[in-house]
């Protein structure tokens, strides 16, 4: 899920930025003078959510899509990660030591591999 939550990130990140300098573009038109708008057609986009209530099938169908995804994000990162790391156990009680479990996992299987009658073998 690490993967999904760097994409996801990103995208949101993109999605906020990018919006960001719209409305600085947007404000900084108008600012100089200029009437009307420089990208996004706001007059249209504002005059359509007026007309809009509350009740209105549009409003409540983006309501209720928007709702679903959050809660399936919500759900998602509930879920219990594995962890990255395996502790070793340790003598003393003041050293804790890991290894990334990738590595432990590679190490297994090369020895497997370089055991005689085995050709293959796959460690999760």
């Amino acid at each position: 899920m690490r993967t999904t939550d760097r994409i996801l990130a990103v995208l949101f990140g993109l999605a906020g930025l990018v919006g960001g300098v719209l409305i600085v573009v947007e404000i900084a038109y108008r600012g100089l003078g200029n009437t009307g708008y420089l990208l996004v057609p706001w007059n249209s986009l504002s005059g359509y959510l007026r007309e809009k209530s509350w009740s209105a099938v549009a409003v409540i169908t983006t309501g209720v899509v928007l709702a679903v995804l959050g809660l399936l994000l919500v759900l998602a990162e509930l879920k219990p990660r594995r962890p990255g790391l395996l502790v070793l156990a340790s003598v003393h009680p003041d050293v804790t030591a890991a290894l990334p479990r990738r590595a432990v996992s590679r190490v297994i299987s090369t020895a497997l591999e370089d055991t005689p009658g085995v050709e293959h073998s796959s460690v999760a």
